[in-house]
This record gives C-alpha cells, structure tokens and sequence, in this order.
C-alpha cells in the first residue's frame, strides 16, 4: 500500500471520524437563544473536517490514478466524480443546516467511505483482484453518481424556497409598515385636533417629525399660532437647536427682536462648541449639527437680518476641529452666507 498511502487513509479515517462526532451537536437539533452557539459551532466543525476528508482523498485517488490501478476509464470518473462527491457533500451539510434535514447526512458519511475503501482495496495486493474487476469499478463510480447528484434537487428547492420566504417577508413588512404609518397618522391627527392655541412649541415636537405623519398639517397649524413667535425668540435665546431648524417653516416676521435673539443662538452655539486647547482634537463631522442651522441663517439673512457676527463665531467654532470633507463643505456655506 505505500507509506503515502497508509498515511493518507489514516488522516482521511481520522477526519471522517471526527465529522461523525460532530454530527450528533447539529444533526436535527432546532436551537434557540444560547443553544444555537454550540450547534453553530458543531456545524461548522463538521464542516471542517469533511474537508479536509475530501481532501485526503483527492490524494488517495491522485495515488491511485499514478499507479495505474485504476481501469482506463477509472481516472477519468475519478476526475469527475471525485469533485463531484466532494461538492456533494459541501451541499449536504448546507442542507443539514435545517434541523428538519436528515436524509442528507447520508452522503458525507458514506460517500468518503465508499471511495476510500475502493482506493484502499486496490492499493492492497491481497485486494486488488476484486477491486480490480470491471463490475467493482462500475458500481463504486455509479453509486458515486448518485451520491454527486442527489442533493442537488434539495438544493435548488431549499434555495428557492428561502428566496420566496424572503420576498413574502418583505411584503409583509411593507404592509406592516403602511398600516403603521396610518395608524400613527391617524393616532397624530387625534394629537393635532387637541392642540390648544398658545401651547409650548416643545409639545408639537413628536408631530413636527417626519414620521409622524402629520408633518405638513402640523406646520400649517402651527403657523397660525399668534403665541410662535414669542416662543421661537424666547427659545433661540435659550439656543434651542430645534428653534433654528423651524425658523424657514413657521411664517414667522424677521423683527429686530428675532434677529438679536437669532444672533445671541449663534454666539452661544458657537462657544459650547469650541473646542478648547485642552481637548483632544477630532475632526469635524456632522455630529457638530452646525449644517442643520444653514437653513435658518438663509431665511435670516434672506429677510434681512444682519447675521455676519454669529456666521464669524461659528466659522472660528468649526476650525478649531480638524478638517475634514464636512468642515471644508460647512465652511464654503457660510463664506457664501457672509457674502449674501
């Protein structure tokens, strides 16, 4: 049989050993919570050792088909189906990963053992007159076929049935979605009847948002609130953010009272967002926020406010945070602010 040869059968029956051991920590078992990381890794275990199985036996037919025991059309089937079992077996395992599987367990087990045994039997001089008739040869090869062709049709089935669950989830979850944009829609349209005239513009928040549904109704409503612009002055001298983000939508006038409260929302933004020397540097990013005030300073400067001083204190805030591709596009906006 040759040194090789022992040493090939002896890694190829070790690692075949060692997939059927792992087999019983996957084989059928439905796991759930912390139970699916040991099948996970019994799985993937198997999956190790049937290939290097494969493998050692690639080498036991590369040895055999060297030595001439093959029959002349021996080789050419051990070229085919030698591959042809591995992948075999590659997509067995991929079956067994569905608990509900069991039936293709059968061809990583049997399939190493059936070409094996075949390469061992004629590597053996007491053997090889029985494994050498052309009978043995031609059941070991077709029966080889059947293990490289079985599961094949369980694959493109389980393949194509995730695929169609796939797509049916995702309908599903459009429908849910719709439904649950017109429920929280119509929950909102409810909130926005009972809104009172005067009530504290933080109490619109949830039906200012995109996703409540109601946004545009919202706005409108809020538009005529005689009490907004009080409160929206009142708000940007505290530096409220979300004041300077409803400026543009609210119809509010551009009186010099807003406009200095305006101002005093940059200064402040400005300072609490230096970055002193002591600090760590970091590089500017969209965290900062400054690019959600650029619409309310368009709509400031637009209608007349003079904005030059806060535009000055946030573009000195900005450089102290390294450059980056959002600095260097914030600070283009308001150079161009500063131009208007």
């Amino acid at each position: 049989m040759g040194a090789s040869g022992v040493i090939l059968f002896l890694l190829t029956a070790g690692c075949w050993l060692g997939m059927l051991v792992m087999f019983p920590a996957f084989l059928g078992v439905d796991a759930h919570g912390d139970a699916t990381v040991g099948v996970g890794l019994g799985f993937l275990a198997a999956c190790v050792f049937a290939g290097f199985t494969w493998l050692w036996i690639g080498g036991l037919l590369l040895i055999a088909g060297t030595r001439d025991l093959l029959p002349g059309w021996g080789n050419l089937a051990a070229l085919v189906l030698g591959p042809g079992c591995a992948a075999a077996a590659a997509a067995a395992l991929y079956l067994l990963s569905d608990p509900h599987m069991r039936w293709p367990a059968v061809i990583p087990v049997a399939a190493p053992a059936l070409l094996a045994g075949y390469v061992c039997g004629l590597m053996r001089p007491s053997l090889r007159p029985a494994f050498s008739r052309p009978g043995t040869g031609t059941a070991v090869w077709l029966l080889a076929l059947v293990f490289a062709a079985a599961p094949w049709p369980a694959v493109v089935e389980q393949v194509g049935g995730k695929a169609l669950r796939r797509a049916e989830n995702a309908k599903e979850l459009a429908e849910w979605q719709i439904q649950e944009r017109e429920r929280t829609r119509a929950q909102n349209l409810e909130k926005l009847k009972a809104m009172q005239p005067g009530a504290s513009i933080m109490d619109w928040y949830p039906l200012l948002d995109a996703e409540s549904g109601v946004q545009s109704e919202a706005l409108k409503a809020l538009r005529n609130d005689p009490a907004r612009q009080a409160q929206i002055e009142d708000m940007l001298g505290y530096g409220v953010r979300r004041a300077m983000t409803l400026l543009p939508d609210l119809a509010l006038e551009p009186t010099p009272t807003l406009c200095g409260a305006a101002r005093n929302f940059f200064l402040k933004t400005a300072t609490s967002s230096h970055l002193r020397k002591r600090d760590d540097p970091v590089p500017y990013s969209s965290q900062v926020s400054f690019h959600e005030l650029l619409p309310g300073i368009r709509w400031l400067t637009a209608h007349g406010c003079d904005c030059n001083e806060g535009i000055a204190a946030l573009d000195e805030s900005a450089r102290t945070y390294l450059d980056s591709p959002e600095r260097q596009k914030l600070l283009a906006d308001l150079a161009a602010l500063r131009q208007h």
